[in-house]
């Protein structure tokens, strides 16, 4: 393994591949360490999210984890926005956030992405049928900010409340266009929203998990697409933790796989 030369001992190649392999055990070892603590040790997790469709995935998966940790509580905590969120995370009174945001760097600090989701145009179906919309509109079921403006500008919006992450999106969308929409309402939950459409009260941007196909409601695509990002971010204090990383990478797999079961809906006039 090794041989003398000049008073020193020089590894061999076969010196060399043994030292190789026992760094390896050497920091497998101290993982594996790490990991027995971390979960051995009792510990409060507390996990914010400010999506119905993130908190439903976040239940399901904690639910199973916490007979997997019986040792840890887990608490997932309501948030009225992600801008609430943001200030938890950082004051590290939230250990973790399973939520939607408008950009992937929203929060300035590593995050899982769990999946993207696109927002839909939602217009009932006796405002859009009145609109003498263009052919290429109907025919695709897309349209771009001017297209909006120019068919539905005069119409109510029903919007998200500030801080949402689907408000930002919006704000920024007609931002670009220079046009403020007339709004007749704020609401929280997107199911809240489309009932609020469906019953002819205005214009609104919903999920496409949200979006349920009916008679009363018309979904438009966006071009360019408007996309919002399911992520799971955690403090600084617990970037490391395994149980932690463990649930990010669950709720991803579960979400990805409610997404991929529950495509876009397209709808044509």
């Amino acid at each position: 393994m090794f041989i003398r030369k000049n008073k020193k001992y020089i590894p061999t190649n076969i010196g060399m591949l043994y030292i190789e392999y026992a760094m390896k055990v050497s920091d497998l070892t101290r993982n594996l360490n790490e990991q027995i603590s971390q979960l051995s040790a009792p510990l409060n997790i507390s996990i914010g999210s400010a999506s119905s469709i993130d908190k439903k995935v976040l239940t399901a998966v904690l639910s199973r984890f916490e007979k997997k940790y019986p040792s840890t509580v887990f608490s997932v905590i309501d948030c009225d926005n992600i801008d609430f969120i943001k200030y938890s995370l950082d004051h590290n009174t939230l250990n973790a956030a399973c939520t939607t945001i408008p950009s992937l760097n929203f929060f300035e600090r590593p995050n899982i992405c769990l999946a993207e989701e696109e927002l839909l145009l939602a217009v009932p179906s006796a405002i859009c049928n009145a609109r003498n919309l263009p052919d290429q509109i109907r025919k695709t079921n897309t349209m771009n900010i001017h297209d909006v403006v120019n068919s539905f500008g005069n119409s109510p919006f029903i919007f998200q409340h500030h801080g949402s992450c689907i408000r930002y999106i919006i704000d920024d969308f007609f931002c670009k266009e220079n046009f403020k929409p007339p709004m007749v309402s704020h609401v929280s939950g997107a199911d809240t929203l489309r009932d609020m459409v469906e019953k002819e009260m205005g214009l609104g941007f919903i999920p496409a998990l949200n979006a349920i196909e009916e008679d009363k409601i018309i979904y438009f695509h966006l071009s360019p697409a408007l996309i919002r990002y399911h992520v799971f971010v955690v403090n600084r204090e617990l970037e490391s933790n395994y149980i932690i990383q463990s649930i990010g990478n669950e709720c991803k797999h579960r979400l990805s796989t409610i997404c991929r079961q529950n495509s876009p809906i397209r709808k044509l006039c």
